[in-house]
């Protein structure tokens, strides 16, 4: 889905209205909120007092918090002038309520800090054993390790919640929801 208007903030309003509409009909009523970082860099994710946040989903393995983070840029048309919405970073984690650490992560970095960076730019992550030693003897995990995936989208995430970590939906037609 493309978002355009004639502002960082419009577009970025359009995509945090798209996915709050999403999110208040499948697994929390939370809102996520725009801050600009500049001029022309928008975040969208959740946000309490203290800036960033996340929020507490309730699944079978018990509270989970879920953060969704996504940071754009605006990309211009010449022919018209209107400014595209382009994510230029995501990061969607779910953690046990309290652990400082996700236990999942999906992350996408489209211009990494450093250049030479030769990771995959869309990656999973978490604390998991792959039950493999390098030849110093050091057990591999993903938390060190970038899973190439392709692009994963709020819609997936959530999907992922209800369906696979038993949060119960706030509505009985999620699954159309997600698919809008």
């Amino acid at each position: 889905m493309s978002f355009q208007g004639r502002s960082l903030g419009q577009i970025s309003q359009q995509f945090a209205d798209h996915v709050n509409r999403i999110l208040n009909t499948t697994v929390t009523e939370r809102r996520l909120a725009v801050y600009m970082i500049g001029r022309n860099i928008s975040s969208i994710g959740f946000q309490d007092q203290l800036g960033v946040s996340h929020t507490l989903i309730r699944t079978s393995y018990g509270p989970m918090e879920l953060d969704l983070r996504q940071t754009c840029d605006p990309v211009t048309d010449e022919e018209t002038g209107l400014l595209t919405l382009r994510t230029t970073a995501y990061r969607y984690t779910v953690a046990p309520e309290g652990d400082p650490e996700p236990l999942l992560r999906w992350e996408f970095v489209r211009f990494p800090a450093n250049p030479d960076a030769a990771w995959c730019r869309h990656h999973f992550q978490g604390p998991i054993r792959l039950g493999i030693q390098n030849r110093e003897g050091d057990e591999a995990n993903l938390n060190r390790r970038h899973l190439p995936t392709s692009g994963v989208a709020t819609e997936d995430v959530l999907r992922f919640c209800i369906a696979d970590l038993g949060v119960q939906p706030l509505i009985d037609d999620w699954d159309q929801q997600l698919r809008l």
